[in-house]
This record gives C-alpha cells, sequence and structure tokens, in this order.
C-alpha cells in the first residue's frame, strides 16, 4: 500500500505515500523536547552517559519470528496506518510510484493524525517520500485543539545508524519537535550530525533496534498514549513481530503494481509458521467510490483460533 508519509503536509495531492522500509536494522522510537547536550549523550538505554529526567530500563530487544517471548504489552495504542493495491503493494518495484491514493484517503490520513500523540516513521521512507509529518490543515489542527492534544504530533523516525539525511525535507518543515530512534552502536558523529539539526537523540541498548523501550520511554516521559505509524515494510514487520501493533488502518486501492521486489505492508520476517502470524479481526469498512477503508483490531494470542469454512 502507499505510504503515510507525503511531502505536502497541508491540502497534499491525490495519493498516497508509499511506505517501504530502509534498509537499516528496525529501531524504536523516543520523543521530543530540546536534544541532549554534552558529546555522547544518548537518551535512554545506552552504556553513554544518559540526561537527567530521562528513562532508565533497556527493556526487551526485538523479537525474532518463530521464537517471539511475548511481555506484557506497552501502554500505547500503536495504530499501523497504510495504504495498498489489489496485490498488496505500496510503491512500484523501483519506488517511482509511491502515491495512488484519492483525495478522500489523503483526508483519512489527516484525520488518523490528528488523533495521535506521536507519529512513526522509517529513515528511507521520510527521504524517498518527502515526508515532514505535518498536521495537515486548519481544520486538522482545530480536531486536536478539541480533543485536548498538542497543536502538532511528535515526529518520530527510525534510522538505526543515524544515518537520516540532512537534506531530507522533514529539517525543513517547522513544526512538532522531530525524534531520531537509533542504536547505541550507531556512530556518534551521525548522532551529534542529527542533534546539530535540531533532533532528540534516543539510543537503544545493544545491536538492535528495542521497539518497545521506545514506546515505553514515550509514554512514561512524554505522555504519548497513541501512536501513528506509517511505514515502511521493514519497521511496519519489526512492530508486528514485536507484537505492538493494537491496530491496522488500511486503505485499498484497486490498481495492480506487480513484481516480485515491489513493497509490501511488512517487508520483514513476521512469522514461520501459521500460529505465530500477527492476528487481527475486520471491526468497520467503508466505500468511497472506488477504494474501500478496512478497520482492524488485533486479536490477542491467548484468544484461540477460529477456522470459518463451508
Amino acid at each position: 500500500m502507499a505510504t503515510r508519509c507525503s511531502s505536502t503536509e497541508a491540502d497534499a495531492p491525490p495519493g498516497r505515500r508509499a511506505i517501504h522500509g530502509s534498509s537499516e536494522p528496525v529501531p524504536t522510537g523516543v520523543p521530543t523536547g530540546a536534544p541532549p547536550t554534552g558529546t555522547g549523550a544518548c537518551v535512554d538505554g545506552s552504556s553513554e552517559p544518559v540526561p537527567k529526567g530521562s528513562a532508565t530500563g533497556p527493556g526487551e530487544p526485538v523479537p525474532k519470528a518463530g521464537s517471539v517471548a511475548f511481555v506484557a504489552r506497552a501502554p500505547v495504542h500503536l495504530v499501523l496506518n497504510m495504504a495498498m493495491t489489489a496485490d498488496g503493494k505500496v510503491a512500484t518495484a523501483g519506488r517511482e510510484v509511491t502515491t495512488f491514493g484519492s483525495r478522500h484517503d489523503q483526508r483519512a490520513l489527516y484525520a488518523l493524525r490528528a488523533t495521535a500523540d506521536a507519529l512513526l516513521c522509517g529513515a528511507r521512507t521520510v527521504e524517498e517520500t518527502g515526508a515532514t509529518l505535518g498536521t495537515g490543515s486548519s481544520v486538522f489542527a482545530a480536531a486536536r485543539r478539541k480533543a485536548g492534544l498538542a497543536p502538532a504530533a511528535l515526529r518520530v523516525v527510525v534510522s538505526g545508524s543515524a544515518s537520516l539525511a540532512s537534506e531530507a525535507a522533514l529539517w525543513r518543515q517547522a513544526g512538532a519537535p522531530i525524534v531520531i530512534l537509533t542504536r547505541a552502536t550507531a556512530p556518534e558523529a551521525q548522532r551529534e550530525r542529527l542533534r546539530k539539526l535540531g533532533a532528540q537523540v534516543w539510543c537503544s541498548p545493544g545491536e538492535a533496534l528495542d521497539l518497545r523501550a521506545a514506546l515505553d520511554w514515550l509514554a512514561r516521559e512524554h505522555g504519548v498514549r497513541r501512536v501513528v505509524a506509517e511505514g515502511g515494510g521493514v519497521l511496519n514487520a519489526a512492530l508486528l513481530a514485536a507484537d505492538l501493533v493494537d491496530e491496522v488502518r488500511l486503505t485499498w486501492v484497486p490498481r495492480i503494481f506487480g513484481g516480485a521486489t515491489s513493497p509490501t505492508i511488512a517487508d520483514g520476517p513476521v512469522a514461520r509458521v501459521l500460529e505465530d502470524a500477527v492476528r487481527f479481526r475486520r471491526v468497520s469498512v467503508r466505500s468511497v467510490g472506488d477504494e474501500r477503508f478496512l478497520r482492524y483490531l488485533r486479536i490477542p494470542r491467548s484468544e484461540p483460533t477460529v477456522l470459518h469454512g463451508d
């Protein structure tokens, strides 16, 4: 499906940004505020100095498909929001086409963002789609005020190697604070570069990015209770494998891209056998023109599988 990150955040043209994943290992996200100061400063969980008031524990590493040890869920409701073609693609194989939904789809995107405390997106998706993770028009800003939310959602970007480009459009767009989720093993020079650009950098302990620890940190330190994740596929797969997705919003677009290498909603290992698959229950479907807008809620793993047949 197309990605949820778009280059024009106010009145974006028809189409959805296709979300595909980064080539880096998937990390975990964290919030805003003034960037930590001092060489080597790393927010949360690393062996480097931790600023006063930051989170403490490292949390569990991202589990691998087929051998997932599921622990207590983070106190954050995470919504995975994507648009996809009829054959399950979010972009063409060469990423030449990453937006293909209608204006209805675009409006649904901003309406959902208006309910979020934080937006979560992968670094390569931000770069390739020109995403700025904005609030949209004044209509959606008003919806946030009415709901008692901050004027704009935190902009959280996952970049395990801290390589998010300095030229990304995100840096040039005024808005909510930017948080980069990276690994403690990412080069310090890269992390310092991101701080100088104005971001707060959160470092996950160990070689892998701990998404659960990041969500926990967001909840504790910034009061984040609702996150909307907008891809890409590698990040989505990691969130699903870690059992962190509570809800999925899908826009089904009647087009076919084809291609064995075209990015999909989840471009990474999630389940090796049927029993490991992350299950969802459809709770609503709405048709607007030729598009279908679907909403799914996660089925707890403790709930037995029921197969329906003729």
